[in-house]
């Protein structure tokens, strides 16, 4: 009686064994199944498109977690050369989003952008915290990315403001800047004796990538020359991307100058400097001709352009 009660209760024990094994496999196939279309869908929605990163990192194998930190370091560029990746893949991988692609470098030329494809293919992974759904991938996924509500001009330095400023608001460079002119007094210097008064002039070195890929094109910058003559509140005004407005303004940022003075008073006066990029037919690097200056002016007491960070969207 009692070896046939054995026999009974291991019956019994393997059909439950069997049940939570065929449970289990039937999840596991379900599973896989809801994967297989969620990468599905995340393919025919992201492949062959532009998405933008939020930090700008330049190395190309980057592992995120679900709430967007990064594992490991990397170092950060311009956003025009380390912003921006083109997906050629998209996987799921266990409880990982995995996305391939080519980086897209950003040019302007006459304020139109213009994208060119890096030789530099970049590799990021995004944990996924359990269970994987469509919403905790997107949610995941705009930590990394760029998405419809979010400005952009959140993600940049402080001297990309006043370009998404202007871009916001559908004004051209020029506009800004006859608008700005006219509505505060003006001290009038020409460009003879600005270029005068410049007394340290930290040279400017052209973007490896930019000079490899040919890139000429004009950054102008617009700032204040502060009543001790050390350069301040400078902004881009219109780019020329590819990463040489960082490398103008990392110079002109440094630029000192005689102070101006008014009335026989030292102040503060605003101007605008163009820097030229261009390459010869030597290819030899940087042809960097004289900074061009507008006339100088008093700014106001309050320029919205310095105090405004809520910015709209290119």
């Amino acid at each position: 009686m009692q070896e046939r009660e054995r026999c009974v209760l291991i019956c019994t024990m393997m059909r439950r064994a069997l049940i939570v094994f065929t449970v289990l496999l039937l999840s596991s196939i379900t599973q896989a199944a809801d994967l297989n279309a969620m990468e599905k869908d995340l393919q025919d929605q992201f492949l062959k498109k532009t998405l933008t990163m939020k930090y700008f990192y330049k190395d190309d194998r980057l592992h995120f977690s679900h709430d967007g930190e990064l594992r490991g370091k990397s170092d950060t560029g311009p956003w025009t050369l380390f912003g921006n990746i083109m997906v050629q893949k998209i996987h799921l991988i266990q409880d990982s989003l995995v996305i391939e692609g080519d980086r897209i470098a950003v040019g302007f030329q006459a304020d139109k952008r213009l994208n060119f494809v890096e030789p530099s293919y970049l590799k990021i992974s995004i944990d996924l915290p359990a269970p994987v759904e469509t919403g905790s991938i997107t949610t995941a996924m705009s930590k990394v990315f760029l998405n419809g509500n979010d400005d952009i001009a959140d993600f940049m330095p402080d001297f990309w403001l006043f370009y998404f400023k202007k871009a916001a608001l559908k004004q051209t460079p020029d506009k800004v800047a006859v608008e700005a002119k006219t509505s505060s007094p003006h001290l009038h210097i020409s460009s003879g004796v600005a270029r005068g008064n410049l007394k340290k002039q930290v040279p400017i070195f052209y973007p490896d990538l930019g000079k490899s890929w040919r890139q000429a094109g004009s950054v102008v910058l617009q700032g204040t020359i502060g009543k001790d003559g050390r350069m301040i509140h400078l902004r881009v005004v219109r780019p020329a991307g590819m990463g040489l407005d960082e490398a103008a303004y990392e110079s002109v940022k440094q630029w000192e100058y005689n102070p101006y003075r008014f009335k026989g008073e030292p102040v503060a006066v605003e101007t605008t400097i163009t820097v030229n990029f261009s390459i010869g037919k030597s290819n030899s690097g940087l042809v960097l001709g004289s900074p061009f200056y507008r006339e100088p002016q008093i700014p106001r007491a309050q320029d919205p352009a310095w105090e405004d960070r809520q910015l709209g969207p290119r």
